[in-house]
């Protein structure tokens, strides 16, 4: 009786030894499949915010490639300028060159009557400038075209334009070198044309033909 009692009692103490032992695995597997899954769930996340910024990068990319240049100065410029005054402050600086440096891709606005108008795929208005060997170039983009084709030589014009460059001469003793401003993406903003007096043509006209005998 004895024997079999110990022999159960020792069978109990296996059984339960086995359940405690099943139940720490049955534990540890939950606890590795948990830890699994959250690993699997923060690299699909991680994926997923890849792709996400990957497609908003394309997008973003997709859109400057095919947004229209601007191709005038608008909005509010970044100076204002009396153009004579510049020029002859300019003229007179012997480190012209780099003072002009800070004007560079700012917009300036100001008033100036056109010299000479030239230029076959876009059109650049020469703007009298005051100083003899100074040329100030203002260039327009060929859409332009329509819109600054009615101007003339002699307009007075109001524009406002990106400053390019200023090229100075290598050679400052040589007479016949010229300084030249370009200005770029100009926008015309108004226009005066110049109207000749006709009537003291006329007079002259007049007393030209009674002193024809």
């Amino acid at each position: 009786m004895k024997n079999r009692t110990n022999k159960r009692n020792l069978l109990l103490e296996d059984s339960k030894t086995l359940a405690l032992f099943l139940v720490s695995v049955d534990i540890k597997l939950q606890i590795i499949l948990l830890q699994n899954s959250t690993k699997q769930c923060t690299k699909r996340r991680f994926t997923l915010l890849f792709y996400f910024f990957f497609l908003i990068c394309i997008a973003l990319g997709f859109y400057l490639w095919h947004k229209p240049a601007e191709v005038k100065s608008l909005g509010k410029p970044d100076y204002e300028k009396n153009l004579l005054d510049w020029v002859a402050s300019l003229d007179s600086d012997p480190h012209a060159d780099q003072t002009f440096m800070a004007f560079i891709g700012k917009s300036v606005k100001f008033n100036a009557v056109v010299s000479e108008i030239k230029g076959d795929s876009s059109i650049t208005l020469q703007l009298e400038s005051g100083k003899v060997g100074f040329l100030v170039d203002a260039n327009f983009d060929v859409s332009m075209k329509e819109e600054v084709g009615s101007v003339l030589t002699g307009d007075s014009v109001t524009l406002q334009c990106e400053c390019n460059a200023l090229n100075l001469p290598q050679n400052t003793d040589d007479l016949l070198s010229e300084k030249l401003m370009k200005l770029g993406r100009c926008n015309l903003l108004k226009r005066s044309t110049s109207v000749p007096d006709l009537s003291k043509s006329h007079e002259h006209d007049t007393i030209s033909k009674k002193s024809i005998p």
